[in-house]
């Protein structure tokens, strides 16, 4: 195992202005720090002189081992964009703050009696929806709106009648907006829905489209997403003479949404998916059409009849979401934008959840230094945060209480987003548990790596234009890492080492004192800290 050395957490201490590199060596540890094997730290440094020429753009990387103790960095306290690894601060906070065993409820609730004999619910009658990312997950894995309509049906309930009301149980107001924080150009993007209560299939709309069967006719639509959702659909779409097809979805000022574009004759089944731009008005198609589904007639243009004034609201129906661990390990699998933003408001609420998200992570780190986030899905331009911050957190949120099993949330190397870093290890899936970030001119990545003396902690963060070269070079340093690895054990000892029943870290040993480097940590998070700069070349 590593040597563990005891300066972790009082590195973290030391001014931005005080923070220059103390060597000219590549990628050299903090004097008094254990270092990498010497082989190994070789193999490292010609990997970042070639990187280095090939990318050019801004690098930020910090190797520790499983105690948080740095062994190899360059740049580590620069502030770069994050892009998607703000999801592990963000899913860990979750998982913190809920534990993984917590789900979030989705409700039919009503005030009222069913009439028995007609099987018409007398009384009023909502929606209630708290911004679960998988109710109508596009992979199966969450509870489906025809699971409540069953659930009606199975209580005698055949008729409802009223306009549909939504209501929520979380602190804010039923509906879905655009993050403030998120650049305007990427709205109508599926990887940028509306974030709120009410979220249906992630707010995605999702269609197959088969082409006539005569050059000039309408396509046809094979199969909708949220089921319903083609009563909304403006088909003016046409076939043509071609293998090809170029099909888009535009949303239209009265809600309706135009299939425009065409299809090829010869294109086979095509799909076209786009972001919903009035959740509401698609969570009520599809609830239109799975209560047909399920037998019960809804009367949308009738008035919901009046209950008496000592009837009690009741719960009519209830589904819930898997519990929060199998919601994290998809959020970080998939790198789902809109599970990471839903699963931070569960978390630290619907004020200012980014503020809170960074009174956790300095709570973890110890400082309020070398971030800035501004969501908590990595998506904004805005946010920053340095490789030594990512590094030590990754460190030390394993050791807090609860969270022992938060690296085997991240994806494995072969699977999800690290789908590409599947060879090139002798222990096979699991030697790695990483999350990568993706912008237009940001490539990162950061995670753990299993080797034989025990767990590394690896964050290579690039900012610059040349991101699918920096990619492949983040592929390589894993792969020089821990190409004879070990899959990580699920009893690492993560986190330096503490004082029992104290939060400080234990004393050096007064017969051999170390001076602090001036290289190890930090840039500032709040307005008085970090200031945000653009990187090399400036993401679009």
């Amino acid at each position: 195992m590593i040597k563990r050395s005891i300066l972790a957490t009082l590195l973290l201490a030391v001014p931005l202005a005080a923070q220059r590199p103390t060597t000219s060596s590549i990628g050299a540890a903090p004097q008094g720090h254990p270092q990498l094997p010497i082989a190994l730290k070789r193999k490292v440094d010609a990997w970042y002189r070639t990187t280095a020429r090939r990318t050019r753009g801004s690098w930020g990387i910090v190797i520790t081992d499983e105690r948080g103790d740095v062994l190899w960095t360059k740049n580590p306290d620069r502030p770069l964009l994050p892009a998607s690894t703000v999801k592990v601060f963000t899913t860990s906070f979750a998982r913190s703050r809920l534990g993984g065993d917590f789900t979030q409820a989705t409700r039919v609730v009503g005030i009222g009696t069913l009439d028995s004999t007609s099987g018409r619910w007398a009384g009023t009658w909502q929606l209630q929806l708290n911004g679960d990312p998988t109710l109508e997950d596009p992979q199966g894995m969450g509870p489906r709106l025809y699971d409540l309509a069953a659930q009606l049906a199975a209580q005698g309930i055949t008729s409802l009648a009223g306009p549909m009301l939504i209501t929520s149980a979380e602190p804010t107001t039923a509906d879905a907006r655009y993050p403030a924080a998120w650049r305007s150009a990427n709205i109508g993007s599926i990887y940028a829905p509306l974030i709120g209560p009410v979220t249906v299939h992630e707010n995605i709309i999702d269609l197959l489209i088969l082409p006539s069967g005569r050059i000039g006719g309408r396509p046809r639509i094979a199969r909708d997403q949220p089921v319903g959702v083609q009563d909304l659909i403006v088909n003016e779409a046409v076939t043509r003479a071609s293998r090809r097809s170029r099909l888009r979805l535009v949303p239209l000022r009265d809600g309706r949404i135009a299939l425009r574009g065409w299809i090829g004759h010869r294109a086979g089944m095509r799909e076209v998916k786009g972001a919903a731009a009035d959740p509401r008005r698609v969570l009520e198609v599809a609830w239109a059409a799975v209560l047909s589904q399920a037998g019960i007639r809804w009367d949308r243009g009738s008035p919901a009849m009046i209950p008496p004034a000592t009837s009690q609201i009741k719960v009519l129906a209830e589904v819930t979401s898997p519990p929060l661990d199998s919601v994290v390990a998809m959020v970080n699998r998939r790198s789902l934008n809109i599970g990471a933003e839903l699963l931070l408001r569960w978390a630290a609420g619907w004020e200012a959840p980014a503020e809170s998200l960074e009174a956790h992570i300095a709570d973890v780190i110890g400082t309020t230094n070398g971030f800035r986030l501004v969501d908590g899905s990595g998506l904004s331009h805005d946010d920053r945060v340095t490789a030594n911050v990512m590094a030590s957190y990754l460190a030390r949120i394993p050791a807090r209480a609860g969270n022992e099993e938060f690296p085997f949330l991240l994806p494995a190397n072969g699977a999800g987003t690290l789908a590409r870093l599947r060879g090139g290890f002798k222990g096979g899936a699991g030697t790695v548990r990483a999350k990568t970030g993706t912008l237009a001119g940001v490539s990162t990545l950061a995670g753990y790596l299993g080797r034989r003396e025990g767990t590394y902690i690896v964050v290579a963060f690039f900012n610059g234009g040349r991101t699918r070269r920096a990619r492949a070079a983040q592929w390589q340093l894993f792969r020089v890492i821990g190409g004879d690895g070990i899959q990580i054990p699920v009893d690492t000892d993560f986190g330096p080492e503490v004082v029992s029943d104290t939060l400080e870290t234990p004393a050096p040993p007064p017969v051999t004192p170390v001076t602090t480097d001036s290289s190890s940590t930090g840039t500032g998070s709040t307005p008085s800290g970090v200031e945000p700069t653009q990187p090399d070349s400036a993401a679009r």
